[in-house]
């Protein structure tokens, strides 16, 4: 686009004169920096001194540190307006391991918390109940229940006899 011009444009001037032009050459153009690696808050000071946007920000796990940058959709490097907002990727922290609740029920105390440590699981609250048929700590109940779902070192809440 023209933004100048001289002479301008309603002037009358002899034929073959000069006529000098300054085109803009768009908006200005703001080379995009390495946000990975940076804190959420070191990134949005870095985008603001640069007078670039910040765009969605969205949480996934990783093994970075939380509150780290894992990942920003415009590459480092890419030149963009100040009009382009930059949406990144931040760390949440390493993604819990699921884990299958073994059925402790009906073992003995002792059996259950080895199994449950197999399973990468711990023993939580334990509570007793009276029981007339079976041993003493005997397993009568678990929360979860066998078979649930759970993430690595879950406390299994269990139910003993006396």
């Amino acid at each position: 686009r023209v933004t100048y011009q001289n002479p301008n444009g309603s002037d009358i001037v002899r034929e073959g004169r000069n006529v000098y032009l300054t085109v803009s050459g768009g908006m200005a153009q703001i080379q995009v920096p390495n946000l990975r690696g940076r804190s959420l808050r070191d990134a949005k000071i870095t985008l603001e001194r640069m007078e670039l946007r910040l765009g969605t920000v969205s949480y996934v796990p990783s093994d970075m540190p939380v509150e780290t940058v894992v990942m920003q959709a415009v590459a480092a490097g890419r030149r963009i307006s100040k009009a382009v907002p930059i949406d990144i990727s931040v760390s949440n922290g390493p993604l819990q391991a699921q884990v299958d609740v073994p059925n402790v029920v009906g073992l003995s105390l002792d059996e259950a918390q080895r199994r449950l440590a197999e399973a990468g699981l711990r023993v939580g609250a334990m509570s007793s109940k009276a029981s007339k048929t079976l041993v003493p700590n005997t397993v009568l109940g678990q929360s979860p229940q066998a078979g649930d779902k759970v993430d690595a070192n879950t406390p299994i809440d269990l139910v003993v006899s006396h």
